[in-house]
């Protein structure tokens, strides 16, 4: 068994980490919503280290995103209940502050 592994290996073209690194981050940031994708040239320098407030300041998202993600738990189901926010608003404005986070934490 273990030789067989070991053949596989052997047989693969070795290639460079930085490459392979390189492709795997391109390929993270082709599956995000190109609509919620941030202009290279409107992501904070990377000496910039707390990222929380940028959704807030920059206006990334819309007021009832920001008013929805804002929530607390408890809060948030009282207004799914009462019918102020559907739950495809609620998870629209998760996944758009996700889609955010992913790219500030990870540009």
């Amino acid at each position: 068994m273990l030789g067989q592994i070991a053949r596989v290996w052997q047989t693969r073209p070795e290639k460079d980490w930085k490459s392979i690194a390189q492709r795997k981050q391109q390929d993270r940031l082709d599956l995000l919503p190109t609509k919620w994708t941030i202009d290279p040239g409107q992501l904070p320098a990377d000496s910039h280290l707390n990222v929380i407030e940028l959704c807030d300041k920059l206006e990334w998202l819309n007021k009832e995103e920001l008013a929805i993600t804002g929530l607390s738990v408890v809060d948030l189901a009282a207004a799914i209940k009462d019918g102020r926010y559907s739950a495809l608003a609620v998870i629209e404005a998760y996944a758009h502050r996700a889609t955010i986070a992913q790219q500030l934490v990870n540009p």
